[in-house]
């Protein structure tokens, strides 16, 4: 009695089978259903010859899902599932057709679709391509096809399983086929594709960019050196590069004592006393080149202007001291920086993407000549500073074209 119950149960799955079948293959072939239920059933028919391996049906579902169903409105069925049946079918005439005409194709060509149904039809097809490499691989180099399509066939499917994240296909491996392909048929048509899309080397930008804090020893000569003292400033910097040339602003703040008694025509401030401070600043912007470089250090020398401004710390004397203190400079400066790399960085310095990225510690040296009008001859003079940085720097990687 149980056997029968079985028996019985198992006629009525396969029958329920077929009559399943049998009305999904009708709602495909039904022109009077709409088309989006129509691409419903004809997916469903893909899974269904899919997990069959019946890949004759499966061609044919899909010539009729794309030829007569999709248009302008609609998708059926997308190009990368398109390519992954032409692969398991042999069927590559329309996937290089289309690979051969992609340059042609404006950008802006782009028409919002109806997409087709969520499945599971793209999770098998990744899974039969990757079962079947080596099969297809075989069969490709055994068709009558010419040596460049064989070849570019070849490379196509794995850059398709690289994508899906197949173990035994790596982007190193893929470059070293794109190069060689590049080179035995440098006026293949499909040379478009292989560069734009399957070649990926990735190589350092040419522009790049660092930041650092610093502090260090101003030391004044001149006429500047009687009036203050030395000081100990701290500054900002940022350096922008572009190949070997580097643009590097700077600010440098800090706070300096005046060393003489500076004489005030008022009746309550008589004198600007020794000991009393001055607030310095000095903004900069300079054009360096970058004469050495290697993975532990870059040295890169550079000359520019600055903006020097001294004003007193106290605000009360700042009306009363424009005679002796002036208040913005133009500023001649020349300098090196010496950078050594110290760590990696897991930061992000510029962007998002795949960029090198280290910390670095910054020794330098400025030699800044204040250009005084006549009416502070009293300050002509030089200043030395030397200075100990931190910072980070950072380069993008992007992709190269061959």
């Amino acid at each position: 009695m149980k056997s029968l119950s079985i028996i019985l149960f198992l006629i009525f799955a396969v029958h329920l089978s077929f009559s399943q079948n049998d009305r999904i293959s009708k709602d495909f072939n039904n022109n009077q259903k709409s088309k989006r239920l129509r691409i419903q059933a004809g997916r469903q028919l893909l899974i269904r010859y899919l997990e069959n391996e019946d890949f004759d049906k499966l061609k044919e579902i899909k010539n009729k899902l794309y030829n007569n169903l999709e248009d302008s409105s609609i998708r059926a069925i997308y190009k990368l599932e398109k390519w992954h049946i032409a692969y398991l079918t042999g069927d590559y005439d329309d996937m290089l057709i289309q690979i051969k005409t992609e340059p042609s194709k404006a950008k802006n060509q782009y028409t919002r679709r109806i997409q087709p149904p969520r499945d599971r039809l793209y999770q098998l097809l990744k899974t039969k391509l990757k079962s079947k490499r080596e099969e297809i691989e075989e069969i490709i180099q055994k068709s009558q096809r010419s040596s460049e399509e064989k070849d570019f066939l070849i490379l196509s499917l794995r850059n398709i399983l690289k994508k899906e994240n197949d173990p035994d296909t790596n982007q190193s491996e893929l470059n070293n086929l794109a190069d060689a392909f590049l080179m035995k048929y440098p006026k293949s048509k499909y040379v478009y594709y292989v560069r734009i899309h399957i070649r990926n080397v990735q190589v350092p930008a040419k522009w790049a960019a660092s930041f650092t804090f610093q502090s260090g020893y101003i030391v004044k000569t001149g006429g500047f050196a009687k009036q203050y003292d030395d000081h100990a400033p701290f500054a900002i910097s940022f350096t922008f590069y572009y190949r070997k040339f580097a643009l590097h602003f700077i600010d440098q703040i800090g706070a300096m004592k005046n060393r003489i008694d500076v004489p005030l025509q008022d009746e309550d401030l008589e004198l600007w006393e020794k000991g009393e401070s001055a607030s310095y600043t000095n903004m900069g912007l300079s054009l360096g080149y970058v004469i050495l470089e290697n993975k532990t250090f870059r040295i890169t020398p550079h000359i520019g202007s600055s903006v020097l401004v001294l004003s007193p710390s106290k605000e009360e004397y700042e009306p009363l001291l424009k005679d002796v203190l002036p208040d913005i400079t133009p500023t001649f400066m020349i300098g090196i920086n010496y950078d050594i790399r110290i760590a990696k960085s897991n930061i992000t310095m510029l962007s998002t993407g795949e960029e090198t990225a280290n910390w670095f510690i910054r020794l330098g040296y400025m030699y800044s000549k204040p250009q005084f009008s006549s009416q502070y001859k009293s300050l002509n003079g030089a200043t030395h500073s030397l200075t100990i940085a931190f910072g980070g720097f950072g380069r993008k990687y992007v992709k190269e074209y061959r």
